[in-house]
């Protein structure tokens, strides 16, 4: 689908990574989308946080190589905002790749167990 829509791979100038740069990326391209690990997802969300900077180019980040820990995934989500769902790649030794989306209803009952109430 991507590369029907004429999708293009973009690195950053710096050959690292670099939040502030990722986000003025996203943001100049307009409805990006990121592979991460979960280390760089936490960055840049505090990033973000302490900046204040627009993450409106991003459209999703998709983390993998690792868990997530629920609270990161709630501020990632909370900074990144509900136009940017983060997607988790998750596989085992001996299991099939699988993704997971969290939607607002799984995240609310994962942290708030079964007092959750999602309108």
């Amino acid at each position: 689908m991507h590369v029907l829509k004429g999708a293009q791979h973009v690195f950053p100038c710096s050959g690292g990574f670099d939040p502030l740069e990722i986000f003025e990326l996203a943001n100049f391209f307009q409805r990006a989308h990121l592979f991460a690990a979960p280390t760089m997802v936490k960055r840049m969300t505090k990033a973000a946080q302490h900046k204040g900077v627009n993450v409106s180019g991003l459209r999703s980040v998709i983390y993998g190589g690792g868990p997530m820990y629920l609270s990161d995934i709630v501020d990632a989500t909370a900074c990144f905002g509900w136009n940017c769902w983060p997607y988790g790649l998750s596989s085992g030794a001996h299991t099939p790749v699988r993704v997971l989306l969290h939607t607002l209803d799984n995240l609310a009952h994962a942290y708030f167990g079964a007092w959750a109430v999602v309108i």
